[in-house]
């Protein structure tokens, strides 16, 4: 059978890559908080008809699944009002979802990266070992 081993270079290989890709992504993650608000967590615009005298109207809000836009009272609410499509709130806040959104993205990924890192590094342990007790053989 023959060794399938890989080859402690490329090992380093993979490793030195991994964590160049790991640097360059947290530092556009730390880019795009820079750029401004993120919208909260589970929070969406919505579109909604109100009814004029003679005519119907398209308005939008901003909903969130728990309180989290402050009113003039002091409060928090779900919702925040956007007026129509194209006004400076409802630009700002669909600025602010795709920020949400490319984090969300970028978290996952660097979830996923980290997670690969720690297999790097148990697989070039594990194979540290085995090549210890090989050659006291």
């Amino acid at each position: 059978m023959a060794n399938t081993r890989p080859k402690p270079e490329d090992l380093a290989e993979r490793l030195e890559h991994l964590s160049s890709l790991l640097a360059s992504l947290e530092e556009q993650l730390a880019q795009l908080y820079s750029q401004g608000e993120v919208a909260p967590t589970s929070s969406w615009i919505t579109r909604y008809q109100a009814r004029g005298k003679s005519k119907r109207y398209w308005y939008y809000k901003w909903q969130s699944s728990y309180p989290v836009f402050p009113t003039a009272d002091g409060q928090l609410s779900r919702y925040k009002h956007l007026g129509k499509a194209g006004s400076s709130a409802y630009l700002e806040a669909l600025t602010q979802i795709l920020r949400r959104a490319q984090i969300d993205g970028f978290e996952q990924a660097l979830k996923t990266l980290k997670a690969g890192l720690q297999d790097l590094g148990e697989e070039a342990m594990k194979n540290r070992r085995e090549g210890s007790n090989s050659s006291r053989k």
